[in-house]
């Protein structure tokens, strides 16, 4: 299993990098902040592949 097959949406920094795989914890809709600029929050947890991090979205509100 590849890092890119977990999480269902990335967030990118303004030039358009990964800065952390991001998956909805609960009933979180990260499909509304798509092309927004948001804060969120969460636990981090460790991908299958070393070294790589998704963050369980627990919250998010666009900036």
């Amino acid at each position: 299993m590849s890092i890119f097959m977990q999480g269902s949406h990335r967030l990118v920094d303004d030039g358009g990098e990964t800065i952390v795989i991001l998956q909805a914890d609960g009933d979180v809709d990260l499909n509304k902040f798509v092309q927004k600029k948001v804060k969120v929050s969460g636990t981090v947890e460790s991908t299958v592949e070393a070294g790589g991090k998704i963050l369980n979205v627990s919250a998010v509100e666009a900036l």
